[in-house]
């Protein structure tokens, strides 16, 4: 019998009990690296070759892995969250085997008395072991990614009137129209056999446009690409996020290959939106609540630790402006929203960033405003819903009335 290194619980039988025949693992799978500088070598030129152990040097020295990890913990117990360019020092790819609940490593696994975490049974990393059956060092079977450099972006059509006519209509829309600041999908036809594969396997990545001028889309998570897939029904998609700025009336929005290669597009009409969702967000680390109408804003927090907690309430898309504020000299950053131009002048003689307008006040739902003196970051907070002003106020905030107006949500 074998633990699995690193959980401590499970016991898992080595592969002869588990009637495994040795083989051979072949094949490819594809993925994204985001992050990651156009035109520039990434790989394995510095660091030792070996395979990576527990409790070793081998992917550097332990003094300088601890400072970096006892940093990176620490700045993000403080709520720092930057994006930061990705080094590729040490490059590894590794296999992990999920077996079925059926297979009989999976069912001694569970019987056994000492295993605490069940789930675990069923993954399994393949370990290199010594002439004797042991497990040399925690060693896993993991291979280093060569060198490689990154591509760049395509060079695409300057204006609509360039793209080739032999792919109109390659790419379409659902009545041919797009609304601001919205998630559409678009649909693929002509996928030749290589792309469908990748496309099979959610690994297809392309890039998307909207003209007049070429103005690149993202994807809903913010990437600087589009995943080309299939639905349920056969159908091969994309989304991407219409530009909330973008003038209404007539557009094209074609697809391109990671070679510059048109391979569809389709005339669209964008329409304006109304209203625009607010999302609240919640980081535990400085008590702050943050609003915004960007999903790829809201997204990116969640990755790095922060609560989404809905809608907040529904702005309309014009009216009098909510100005945003954020505060660089807290631990964590802090913001700040208001209508008044006073306020927010004030602010950023006192050192405040201003960023702007963040949204626009409008309607008749009341978001009402509580301050809380006995904080230093998190300090105000706003809300539709007069209970939590209420329970916040008995709690020891401070009730600071209206702060802008919503709309109803429809």
């Amino acid at each position: 019998m074998a633990r699995r290194p690193g959980s401590g619980s499970a016991v898992i039988p080595i592969w002869g009990e588990a009637g495994v025949k040795p083989g051979v693992l072949k094949g490819h799978y594809d993925m994204a690296l985001t992050g990651l500088d156009a035109n520039t070598l990434y790989g394995n030129t510095k660091g030792p070759d070996s395979i990576f152990h527990y409790n070793s040097t081998n992917w550097g020295d332990d003094s300088f892995v601890d400072a970096v990890n006892g940093t990176a913990g620490d700045l993000y117990e403080k709520g720092v969250r930057k994006n930061t360019k990705i080094d590729v020092r040490r490059l590894k790819v590794g296999v992990a085997l999920y077996l079925k609940d059926s297979s009989k490593a999976v069912q001694q696994c569970k019987a056994d008395k000492s295993t605490k975490d069940k789930s675990a049974c069923n993954v399994v990393f393949p370990m290199v072991f010594d002439w004797q059956g042991n497990v040399e060092s925690y060693a896993f079977v993991t291979a280093a990614v060569p060198d490689f450099r990154t591509g760049v972006e395509p060079v695409v059509a300057s204006s609509a009137s360039g793209l080739p006519v032999s792919v109109k209509g390659g790419v379409s829309v659902d009545a041919g129209v797009v609304k601001q600041g919205s998630v559409a999908r678009f649909y693929v036809d002509g996928l030749k056999a290589a792309a469908r594969g990748k496309a099979d396997a959610s690994s297809l990545f392309w890039y998307a446009y909207i003209y007049s001028s070429p103005q690149r889309l993202t994807g809903p998570d913010g990437a600087p690409y589009v995943t080309v897939k299939k639905d349920s029904a056969g159908r091969y998609y994309f989304d991407a996020i219409v530009p909330a700025g973008l003038k209404t009336g007539s557009h094209t929005v074609s697809l391109t290959d990671a070679n510059g290669t048109c391979q569809g597009w389709t005339p669209v009409t964008v329409t304006a939106a109304d209203t625009v969702a607010m999302y609240r967000l919640y980081n535990k680390y400085t008590g702050e609540h943050f609003y915004t109408s960007s999903s790829v804003e809201r997204d990116s927090l969640v990755k790095v630790g922060w609560r989404s907690e809905g809608t907040g309430w529904v702005a309309p898309v014009s009216g009098a402006p909510v100005y945003r504020l954020y505060n660089p000299y807290v631990a964590g950053g802090d913001h700040h929203y208001t209508m008044s131009t006073k306020e927010r002048d004030a602010l950023v003689k006192a050192g405040w960033r201003s960023e702007g307008v963040g949204w626009y006040s409008g309607g008749s739902v009341k978001v009402l405003r509580q301050y809380n003196p006995y904080a230093k970051t998190g300090t105000h907070n706003y809300t539709t819903d007069p209970r939590e002003d209420t329970a916040l106020v008995k709690a020891g905030w401070r009730a600071e009335g209206t702060g802008w107006y919503a709309v109803k949500a429809k």
